[in-house]
């Protein structure tokens, strides 16, 4: 989907954070039955019965960690959202983004966009060994951590609620490890890198 579009509803997304926290909110959908049964018992599911609700818990979650770690997220994740959440009417005080020309901030924390951490050159070659040669999720969590994507049978849309919830999960949990391995290798970076620029 285009991000500045953002023409179909947001049905699902996965947080996990260094606290050990990690919830699953789903967006209840016509002609769609069932639980989810297939996660680890220490996973909150959430259901919500609009998607504006949805998102608004996105957005709550958003003000409740100092940084925020996405793969992808200045040119799909969160500027979807934004778009998403202006397409169902929030007010501009309401959606904690903030949309630069290449980037998206946040009003109450730090943005890291992970896509642009390894997509760096000298990353992938000094700090790396060039152990991934594509810069995508699946590329890099497979050489650095040995953890794959998963790749869903059918389109988004059309998974149940198991399969939409472990496919998201999974993804966040990934995103999250390629920070939190070897002693938080890749946190250490960033914040060398920001103290010499």
């Amino acid at each position: 989907p285009d991000p500045r579009e953002a023409n179909y509803e947001v049905i699902c997304a996965s947080l996990v954070g260094s606290d050990g926290r990690k919830r699953v909110l789903l967006l209840k959908r016509e002609g769609l039955v069932g639980e989810v049964s297939n996660l680890p018992s220490d996973v909150i599911v959430e259901f919500y019965e609009s998607e504006k609700d949805l998102i608004s818990a996105i957005f709550k979650a958003l003000e409740d960690y100092p940084f925020i770690i996405t793969f992808n997220g200045d040119d799909f994740d969160l500027r979807y959202l934004f778009h998403r959440a202006e397409r169902l009417g929030f007010n501009r005080d309401e959606i904690p983004i903030s949309l630069g020309r290449n980037v998206c901030l946040l009003k109450y924390g730090i943005h890291i966009d992970l896509y642009k951490f390894f997509g760096n050159r000298s990353i992938q070659i000094y700090a790396f060994s060039q152990k991934y040669r594509n810069t995508t999720l699946n590329d890099v969590s497979q050489a650095l951590i040995g953890r794959a994507k998963i790749e869903p049978s059918k389109s988004i849309s059309e998974l149940t609620y198991d399969e939409l919830a472990e496919y998201c999960l999974n993804d966040a949990e990934i995103t999250y490890e390629l920070t939190s391995f070897d002693d938080d290798l890749v946190m250490k970076l960033i914040l060398v890198l920001s103290r010499i620029s």
